[in-house]
């Protein structure tokens, strides 16, 4: 596959865990940005690859998407695995930047601290999700990997139809919102 093919895995791999790639709370880099998913919750829970309660399961847990691509059981549990094993690795690094991300919004809307110390506040949540961004992005190639050519091959394809559908859904959704195109 090529590096335009990984690029489009990877996102359409975001999307069907319902954001981000495996539950971590990265962001775009505005710093008064409202979270995208909802908090974890504490202690050492397994984490399910979704966002909260009531959402579908990640896509190597579907029995849909297993049928669909041929993963078998085996398969699924390694991937499992590997995203659980990088949930254990990272989780002290996706609090602590939660947490400085959330001191970062705090700085900006107090607007009271001098520009050397917010930018340092900056650099902070910048490496942090950097590090999310960097683990996320390795996981996700070590799952292509995993998968055989044509299962990715069908991924794709189902990545694709249901990225269609969402569009599809959220041009209905605002289509009537005030009758006007943009202003």
């Amino acid at each position: 596959m090529s590096v335009l093919g990984l690029t489009a895995f990877t996102r359409a791999a975001e999307m069907a865990v319902g954001g981000p790639l495996l539950g971590f709370h990265e962001q775009g880099s505005a710093p008064s940005a409202t979270p995208a998913t909802p908090a974890r919750s504490g202690g050492d829970a397994r984490p399910s690859g979704r966002g909260g309660p009531g959402q579908l399961p990640p896509w190597w847990n579907d029995p849909a998407v297993r049928k669909e691509i041929g993963l078998s059981a085996e398969k699924a549990k390694k991937i499992d695995d590997m995203y659980q094993s990088r949930w254990k690795e990272l989780k002290p690094t996706s609090d602590e930047f939660d947490q400085e991300r959330d001191k970062l919004a705090t700085m900006t809307r107090a607007a009271a601290v001098d520009l050397p110390q917010y930018r340092l506040q900056v650099l902070k949540v910048e490496y942090l999700r950097s590090e999310l961004n960097k683990s996320r992005s390795i996981l996700i190639y070590q799952i292509y990997k995993t998968l055989q050519p044509e299962q990715n091959r069908k991924l794709q394809d189902y990545f694709d139809r249901r990225n269609a559908e969402r569009q599809a859904g959220s041009d209905r959704g605002s289509a009537g919102s005030s009758g006007r195109g943009r202003q």
